[in-house]
């Protein structure tokens, strides 16, 4: 199970790195300021890329950081209001 877990998160991986169109954030944020600069009457477009998770056991966060890190991408943890030890959910 934690096999196909981590098979499944590796692919979303490289699907993410897919989807940035080859640009890092730096060179995104250079062909912002350049177009600003040239029309000073446009609206700046900042792109930006958040990673919303939960992780219960540490794993996921792990991952999560790896991939924020490579894709220059926010974190945001998703926390219960009780913690899963406090309810019996986790021991």
């Amino acid at each position: 199970m934690k096999r196909a877990i981590l098979v499944l998160l590796s692919i979303l991986m490289i699907a993410l790195a897919g989807c940035g169109g080859g640009q890092t954030q730096q060179e995104r944020q250079e062909k912002t300021q350049t177009t600003s600069s040239q029309n000073a009457a446009a609206p700046v477009r900042t792109d930006r890329t958040i990673i919303v998770y939960f992780s219960a056991t540490g794993h996921t966060k792990r991952l999560v950081e790896t991939t924020a890190r490579a894709l220059g991408a926010e974190l945001q943890e998703i926390q219960p209001k009780k913690p899963y030890r406090e309810i019996g959910m986790m021991k």
